[in-house]
C-alpha cells in the first residue's frame, strides 16, 4: 500500500476522489491526509466562492480570478473542497 500513497496525492484527480478503501482502521490516518485539501487550495476556493458571490450579486454570471475565467461549476467545486475540508477536520465549521 505504501508505494501508492504519494502517486495517489499528486494525482489524485481533484475533486472526483472522495474517498478510498481501508480494511484496518489505523489506514484511515495514512488515507485521510491525502485526502484532506492542503491549505493553499482552501484558501483559493475562498477566493473564489467570495469573488464569485461579488459577481452574483453585481448581476454577473461568471468572473476572472487570477486571469482564468470562474462560472458555476468551478464555483460548486470550491464549495464541496470546502466542505470537505470542514468534514476532514482541515478547517473550523465556520471557517
Amino acid at each position: 500500500m505504501r508505494t501508492g500513497l504519494p502517486r495517489t496525492r499528486g494525482g489524485r484527480g481533484g475533486p472526483a476522489t472522495k474517498a478510498k478503501s481501508a480494511v484496518p482502521p489505523e489506514h484511515a490516518a495514512t488515507i485521510n491526509p491525502l485526502l484532506t485539501p492542503r491549505k493553499a487550495e482552501v484558501d483559493r476556493a475562498r477566493r473564489i466562492l467570495g469573488a464569485f458571490a461579488a459577481a452574483r450579486a453585481g448581476g454577473e454570471a461568471r468572473i476572472e480570478l487570477d486571469g482564468s475565467p470562474i462560472e458555476k461549476p468551478l464555483a460548486e467545486r470550491a464549495e464541496r473542497r470546502l466542505r470537505r475540508a470542514k468534514e476532514l477536520g482541515a478547517i473550523e465549521e465556520g471557517g
